[in-house]
C-alpha cells in the first residue's frame, strides 16, 4: 500500500480549503445538523507555528496567509537541502578538470581528510582517488589497483555502481585487477 497517497489527499483538501477563507460567522441555516463532539475541527487550534482559527472548519485570512507563509518557508528549505549534493558535485567535477582532462586524470590525495577538508562527506580512515568520467553511449573500462574498494556515483550522489572488492569483478581479484563497468 502506497502511504503517500493519502496524505496527498489530506493535503490537497487542506489546500483547497484554505483558498476560500472567511471573515464573518456563516449564515445559520434552518436545517443545521449538530455534528457530534470530537468530530468537527475545532475553530482554534494551537500548533507549532501558531493558532490556527477557522469557522466549521473553514479557516479565516489569517490563517489562511499564515500557512501558505509556512508552505513556502518549508519549500525554500527543502530547495535548499536538495541542492547541497549537485553543488558539491559542481565543485568536486571543476577541481578535477583544473587538475586535467576528464576520464584519464586520476587524483591521489596523500594523506587522510581532516576538519580542514572541504569536501561533502568524506571519512577520515580512507585515502581518496578521484576520476571525472564523463559517458557517451560506449561500454566504459574502468581499471584499478588490486584490491581496491570504490563506488560509481552519479551527478546526483546517487549510486550508480562498485568497482573493485565489492564491483562486478570481485572474483577476479586474485587474478586480476581489472573491473569493468558498462553504462546501462
Amino acid at each position: 500500500m502506497d502511504i503517500t497517497k493519502p496524505r496527498f489527499f489530506l493535503c490537497l483538501a487542506i489546500v483547497s480549503g484554505l483558498a476560500t477563507g472567511v471573515e464573518a460567522d456563516p449564515p445559520k441555516m434552518k436545517m443545521t445538523t449538530p455534528v457530534p463532539e470530537g468530530i468537527a475541527t475545532p475553530n482554534k487550534l494551537q500548533t507549532r507555528i501558531g493558532v490556527l482559527t477557522s469557522v466549521d472548519g473553514v479557516p479565516d485570512r489569517a490563517t489562511v496567509q499564515k500557512v501558505y507563509d509556512h508552505l513556502d518557508f518549508h519549500r525554500g528549505v527543502e530547495a535548499f537541502l536538495s541542492g547541497i549534493q549537485i553543488a558539491s558535485m559542481s565543485a568536486l567535477r571543476k577541481g578535477c578538470l583544473e587538475v586535467g582532462p576528464p576520464n584519464t586524470t586520476v587524483q591521489i590525495f596523500e594523506d587522510l581528510m581532516d576538519s580542514k577538508t572541504l569536501w561533502l562527506t568524506p571519512n577520515t580512515t580512507s585515502i581518496y582517488n578521484v576520476v571525472w568520467l564523463e559517458l557517451k553511449d560506449e561500454p566504459m573500462v574502468v581499471e584499478t589497483p588490486p584490491d581496491v574498494l570504490g563506488i560509481i556515483d552519479d551527478h546526483w550522489f546517487k549510486y550508480v555502481g562498485d568497482f573493485g572488492r565489492l564491483g562486478p569483478d570481485k572474483h577476479w581479484r586474485k587474478v586480476s585487477h581489472r573491473s569493468s563497468w558498462l553504462r546501462r
